[in-house]
C-alpha cells in the first residue's frame, strides 16, 4: 500500500467524516470512549506499571476503535467489543508499536531534561524559586527545551499515526507500518 497525496482541504473532510461517524451511533461512541477513559484512568492509578501498560496498549485500543469505524461504515453498527479488537488479533505487533513509541517518548523526555527542562520540573513539582537574574536564563532554557522536544515529538507522532490501521487492515509488520505512516504524513502535511 502506497500513500496517496491529497489536497489541503481533505483535512476538513476528514473532520467532517468524523462527525458523520459520530452521528451514526452517538450513544455507542460515548459509551466506547467512556469505557476507554475509564480503563486509562484505572491504569493510571497503578504507580509506574499502570502508565507503562497504558502507553503500550494505546495502539491496541486505537486499532479497535478504527475496526469499529470500519464496521460502522459497512454495517451501520458499532459495538463496545470493537474497542478490544486489537487484543484478539495482531496484539504483539500493536504492543511493539506502543513499545517503540514509549522508547521514543523516553528519549525525547531525556533530551528535554538535558536541554534545561529539569529546571521546569524543579519549579512545577518541587516549588523551587529562582531569583530575577537566574529566572531569565531558566525561562530561556525551558523554552528552548520545549521547542526542541516538540521538534522531536512531531516526527515520532507521524511515525506512529497510521500504524495501528496498517497493522490490522494491511497486515504489515510494525517497522514497515511505522515507515509507511511517517512518509504518508510527510507527503500530506497540509491536510
Amino acid at each position: 500500500m502506497e500513500a496517496r497525496y491529497v489536497r489541503g482541504k481533505q483535512g476538513l473532510q476528514w473532520i467532517l467524516s468524523g462527525f458523520y461517524f459520530f452521528r451514526l451511533a452517538p450513544l455507542n461512541w460515548i459509551f466506547l470512549c467512556f469505557t476507554y477513559l475509564l480503563i486509562g484512568t484505572t491504569l493510571g492509578l497503578i504507580p509506574y506499571l499502570g502508565s507503562l501498560v497504558g502507553i503500550l496498549t494505546v495502539p491496541v485500543f486505537v486499532a479497535g476503535i478504527m475496526a469499529g469505524c470500519r464496521q460502522l461504515d459497512l454495517s451501520g453498527k458499532l459495538e463496545l467489543e470493537y474497542l478490544f479488537y486489537g487484543f484478539k488479533k495482531y496484539t504483539a505487533s500493536l504492543v511493539t508499536i506502543g513499545g517503540i513509541y514509549l522508547v521514543g517518548d523516553i528519549l525525547i523526555t531525556g533530551f528535554f531534561m538535558l536541554r534545561g527542562g529539569d529546571a521546569a520540573i524543579d519549579m512545577w513539582l518541587h516549588g523551587k524559586r529562582f531569583n530575577e537574574v537566574e529566572l531569565a536564563g531558566v525561562m530561556n532554557d525551558i523554552l528552548s527545551a520545549t521547542l526542541f522536544s516538540l521538534l522531536l515529538t512531531i516526527p515520532l507522532l507521524m511515525a506512529i499515526w497510521f500504524t495501528p490501521m496498517l497493522v490490522i487492515f494491511e497486515k504489515m509488520p510494525p517497522l514497515i507500518a511505522i515507515r509507511k505512516s511517517f512518509f504518508a504524513c510527510l507527503k500530506n502535511l497540509r491536510p
